[in-house]
């Protein structure tokens, strides 16, 4: 497949998937000239750590009710 016709497909992809600030992570990486793949790997990484703080937050608030209801 052509390398043209990859960097789209995989960015919308990829973009519709992820929470705004990792897409305007992608927008800021690319205005400032950082490679198609340093980019997405910017944005994967972002993606995941915020993925991960909303599990924390929501499993930490499920905690902190089921203490108060006790």
């Amino acid at each position: 497949m052509d390398e043209d016709l990859v960097e789209p497909l995989l960015t919308g992809w990829l973009l519709r998937r992820v929470d705004p600030c990792s897409r305007a992570l992608y927008e800021e990486r690319k205005a400032a000239g950082v490679h198609f793949e340093q980019a997405i790997l910017d944005v994967v990484r972002n993606a995941a750590l915020v993925e991960v703080l909303e599990w924390v937050a929501r499993n930490r608030l499920d905690v902190t009710r089921n203490e108060t209801h006790r």
